[in-house]
């Protein structure tokens, strides 16, 4: 037949099984949206609260991050986020696990994790806290990633203001330690 439609299925001897949208007589791909209209994915989960929500790990091969649409022709750009050191300095990280029965039936298998609490963050970078639909707050690392940058840039102008004035003082060190010197041979 011709026209589109949707391929599912599985490859036993690969372990995995497919559902995607595809074109005939061609078999070329085309885009498949899941729950459309609705506009939520749920991996891991049966209550998606996110365009994709993924209970438990996602990876990408060879790691790094999430790419982002950061082009300045797409933003309205409203000022500089300065944010930094003092922030950072008041950010605990946390060791934590999912209560078991929550109300996001997110994972609780026991496994331990290491991040923030978001009402804790909220106080200290409200930038990195964003709601749910159902009201729980979730943390945006971004903004935190931000903070960190700009301590960083904070300290190294610390070093440099530090360094400039060793500088300065070793200089004087160096004059008195002269007039010192010649103040003692004159005494002679």
């Amino acid at each position: 037949t011709f026209g589109t439609g949707i391929a599912i299925g599985s490859v036993p001897s690969l372990n995995y099984g497919y559902i995607f949208a595809i074109e005939y007589p061609d078999f070329s791909s085309k885009v498949l949206a899941l729950n459309h209209p609705g506009g939520r994915v749920g991996i891991g989960t049966t209550t998606p609260d996110q365009t994709l929500t993924v209970n438990g790990n996602a990876s990408k091969p060879g790691g790094g991050s999430w790419l982002a649409f950061s082009d300045e022709r797409l933003k309205n750009i409203n000022g500089r986020f300065t944010t930094g050191l003092r922030a950072v300095m008041k950010l605990q990280p946390i060791r934590y696990q999912y209560k078991p029965n929550n109300a996001l039936n997110l994972n609780t298998n026991g496994e331990q994790y290491v991040g923030f609490g978001a009402q804790a963050v909220q106080k200290i970078i409200p930038e990195a806290v964003v709601k749910d639909s159902k009201g729980y707050l979730l943390v945006n690392n971004d903004a935190i990633i931000w903070t960190m940058l700009n301590a960083v840039k904070e300290q190294q102008a610390q070093i440099e203001r530090q360094e400039k004035q060793i500088k300065q003082q070793q200089r004087q060190i160096d004059r008195l330690m002269i007039i010192t010197v010649n103040s003692m041979r004159r005494r002679k």
